[in-house]
């Protein structure tokens, strides 16, 4: 009977031990199961998407523009993308020859560059020219181009490619004297490269002829006349009757004016700066410094700022013969340098004394002028120029080192831009966008953006104590 009983018990034992473990195991496979979905939401991260950056713009060179370097700035709008975490990671930078994107048209780039990725100055950067330009360092003057760029983000992804932006390459050249070394340097704007050709002692005033072949020099040191054939490089002088010639002036007749400071006349030459046409004079100890003409007048006008005791005047002649003084027009406080509007129609005039420039309105039928207003400019100004599309006037203040931009249509200094040292003259590229300032104090030329009032660049070794600057 204790048998049986045993045998019961244990068997009920058995199925107890069976029944708990079950439930254990269940139990445990609840625990694993659930730890396992636990585990399953910690680790499922989500996926960003990731973007294409946005399509960059071109900003720079402007569209059209004709005054760019053979080794052109290009600057590019701001780097965006959806994924705001995304950061700017490289750009690739292309040049063609031709607005049809493909292989054998690509002349210059510069991809994966993750140091330039807004803009890039190809005269610094060292990108590969290939095909037609294989082997240069330059783009070819007077020849258009167009560029683009793309940009990556630090994801891989990339954007589409900028538009293209169409550019000429400028072929002009700025005709610079030098008062240190007596030489005539020619600044090659496509190139940046400054050559320099002995001409006399002291070389000063300057003016090209209106077809661009020959530059006219004055020299204070040897009291001569200079003609400098730029295609063949020839010089011909010429001393009589000169004293000191600070100005010199091309009329659009074809004669050469040129300024006897010492003098206090003007000497009228021949194309071949040989032949004497006439004298002009205005008492000794007038200072006749700076000349112009006008454009289009139907009788040519010559303006000559003089001043001195009783004079701080502007002198007007007329450019055909018998030569006669027209009109004299007061000028402010010692007149310089002087421009007339591409329209003839407004004459501005430097005021050295008391750093002015006066505005003169020029009546056209009769080239005689009324007086207009005052502007006040930098500390020292010497000469300006008026853009070739007539908005603006530049004013080079050699004291303070700085250049005084005038609105033209409101007669009011709208801009400074600080330059070199000693900044005395400066010359517009045709199309208007850059303006070329000779530092005569600090051996270079600055180059003034015009719609943004940047300095675009620099071009270096322009010989120290430059004084004038022309534009072919």
């Amino acid at each position: 009977m204790k048998l049986i009983f045993k045998k019961v018990f244990l068997l009920f034992f058995l199925i107890a031990i069976m029944t708990l473990s079950g439930c254990v195991s269940k139990l445990f496979d609840f625990f694993h199961d659930d730890n396992q979905a636990a585990v399953a939401t910690t680790t499922n991260v989500v996926v960003k998407p990731n973007n294409d950056p946005g399509k960059p713009t071109i900003s720079k060179p402007y569209n059209l523009q004709t005054s760019v370097n053979g080794n052109p700035i290009i600057i590019s709008s701001a780097f965006s993308d959806q994924d705001n975490t995304d950061t700017h990671y490289r750009t690739d930078w292309e040049i063609y020859d031709n607005a049809i994107v493909a292989a054998a048209n690509r002349v210059w780039f510069k991809l994966a560059d993750n140091v330039n990725l807004t803009s890039i100055d190809s005269y610094v950067v060292n990108g590969t020219y290939e095909n037609a330009l294989a082997g240069n360092t330059f783009l070819t003057s007077g020849s258009s181009y167009w560029c683009r760029c793309r940009y990556y983000d630090n994801r891989g992804k990339f954007s589409e490619w900028s538009d293209l932006r169409q550019f000429t390459v400028t072929s002009s050249k700025l005709y610079v004297t030098s008062k240190v070394n007596g030489t005539l340097q020619e600044v090659n704007l496509a190139t940046r490269v400054v050559d320099s050709t002995p001409i006399g002692i002291s070389t000063w005033g300057i003016d090209i002829s209106t077809d661009g072949s020959v530059v006219y020099i004055g020299d204070q040191g040897d009291n001569s006349i200079y003609s400098y054939n730029i295609a063949s490089t020839a010089t011909l002088n010429n001393g009589a009757g000169i004293v000191d010639p600070v100005g010199v002036h091309y009329s659009p007749s074809g004669e050469i004016y040129i300024a006897n400071i010492n003098l206090g006349n003007v000497s009228i030459r021949g194309p071949d700066a040989l032949t004497v046409s006439d004298t002009f004079s205005f008492g000794v100890g007038t200072d006749i410094s700076y000349i112009t003409s006008s454009h289009i007048m139907a009788f040519d006008y010559t303006y000559i700022s003089a001043s001195g005791p009783g004079a701080n005047s502007i002198y007007v002649l007329i450019t055909i013969p018998p030569r006669v003084l027209f009109h004299t027009i007061p000028a402010g406080d010692t007149p310089k340098g002087l421009a007339l509007t591409p329209d003839d129609e407004f004459l501005y005039v430097v005021n050295a004394g008391n750093n002015k420039v006066t505005v003169i309105d020029i009546n056209t039928a009769t080239g005689d002028g009324t007086f207009v207003k005052t502007i006040d400019v930098g500390i020292g100004p010497d000469q300006l120029s008026i853009s070739p599309d007539g908005n603006w006037v530049y004013v080079a203040n050699v004291t303070d080192g700085t250049v005084s931009v005038i609105d033209k249509n409101t007669n009011t200094v709208t801009g400074t831009v600080t330059v070199g040292i000693s900044p005395t003259s400066v010359s517009f590229s045709s199309d208007s966008v850059y303006a070329y300032v000779v530092n005569s104090g600090s051996d270079n030329v600055s180059v003034i953006d015009t719609k943004d009032l940047s300095i675009a660049y620099t071009i270096p070794k322009v010989m120290k104590g430059s004084l004038h600057v022309i534009k072919n």
